[in-house]
């Protein structure tokens, strides 16, 4: 068997990592090829590192060539309808994995590069595996595509429809929001798991460059879109300095956070978070932020249960586009927690001091 996996993000390469790792359907880093695209900065660091650990059995890197389009939903569909092989639309560091012979494929999304070596190997099996948040909520064949696209799509097979294939392994299946899929699990993250060891190389993970393991309360940034109205963390309202030592506190900015967050205590993000879940963060620790994917994380990919404040709810303005996304996210995010109690919701700033008060002063 001749596998070809297929990364677009660093969390696809976390993921197939842990699947070559324990040979799931047959891969393993003898008959497994990665094509990385290198749309992420640290892509080409990312695969030097699979191929020195020899990982896998070769890493091919892809990039979007010039002529690549703005493509609107118009070109999306019509892309679909002429069944465009986008050949001319990227680059390869070395084209001859368009001209290998691959018995399955694997894809995190329906990105137009899986659909581009599909049709060079239209008799492979393709495998779906997780991508995020995103997979949980949506079909892959379907996610951020709706009306009258996703039905003229699924009723010519068209896009990620074209793969004729139901199976997908996530690291979570109990919290899939919907149906028709043959759902099964990646290999739990746990002490005995091998790929972890293997992920803290290609990640370059770095111990001492992790201050999570020395601060419980951790404040995640992050940057929305204007229609959400979001008016951003103001940490010293938030932490009233007469009752919390703001020197307790780390902020994980958001790379693209604008806000200067002067005399808190802050963490680089050199270490990818996912990798920060396993390593470092804990039962104990308390996360908190507007309404962050970064917050399941934990329980998502590590099985942890941390003390998590949702502050959406006096963060966001009355006419937010995310607000209603954000409640449901909450709902799927308590169903999952065996101890719902650690999850708050507060509706005003004086609410979450109350909240914050009384469990970082031991009363939960």
């Amino acid at each position: 068997m001749e596998f070809l996996t297929i990364c677009n993000t660093p969390f696809q390469v976390f993921n197939i990592i842990n699947a070559i790792t324990n040979n799931i359907e047959s891969l393993s880093e003898d008959n497994t090829d990665i094509l990385i695209d290198m749309t992420f900065k640290t892509a080409k660091e990312i695969g030097e590192r699979i191929v020195k650990k020899r990982l896998c059995r070769r890493v091919y890197y892809t990039k979007k060539g010039e002529n690549y389009p703005q493509r609107s939903k118009m070109q999306c569909l019509l892309d679909l309808i002429i069944n465009r092989t986008y050949d001319e639309y990227f680059e390869f560091s070395d084209k001859s994995v368009m001209m290998n012979h691959y018995d399955a494929i694997w894809v995190g999304d329906d990105n137009p590069l899986g659909l581009m070596v599909f049709k060079s190997n239209p008799k492979a099996k393709v495998y779906w595996y997780d991508d995020g948040t995103s997979s949980y909520s949506q079909s892959p064949q379907s996610y951020n595509h709706k009306g009258f696209y996703n039905v003229f799509a699924k009723a010519f097979r068209l896009g990620g429809y074209k793969y004729r294939s139901n199976i997908l392994y996530l690291n979570n299946i109990d919290v899939v929001q919907y149906e028709g899929f043959d759902l099964r699990a990646l290999p739990s993250y746990c002490d005995y798991n091998k790929a972890v060891e293997k992920l803290n190389v290609v990640f370059d993970y770095n111990k001492l460059e992790s201050k999570l393991s020395n601060y419980r309360i951790v404040v995640l940034t992050q940057v929305l879109p204007d229609s959400a109205a979001y008016k951003g963390i103001d940490i010293k309202q938030l932490f009233d300095c007469n009752e919390t030592d703001l020197s307790k506190v780390l902020i994980r900015k958001h790379p693209r956070d604008p806000q200067n967050y002067t005399g808190c205590v802050m963490d680089s993000g050199k270490n990818m978070w996912e990798l920060e879940c396993l390593n470092s963060i804990n039962n104990d620790h308390i996360l908190i932020a507007c309404c962050s994917t970064a917050q399941l994380t934990p329980k998502i990919v590590g099985g942890k249960e941390p003390y998590i404040f949702f502050l959406h709810r006096l963060l966001l303005g009355e006419g937010s586009t995310v607000r209603d996304g954000f409640e449901k996210m909450i709902k799927d995010l308590v169903e999952m927690y065996s101890n719902k109690s650690k999850i708050y919701i507060p509706d005003t700033v004086e609410e979450f001091k109350e909240q914050y008060s009384k469990l970082v002063n031991g009363g939960n």
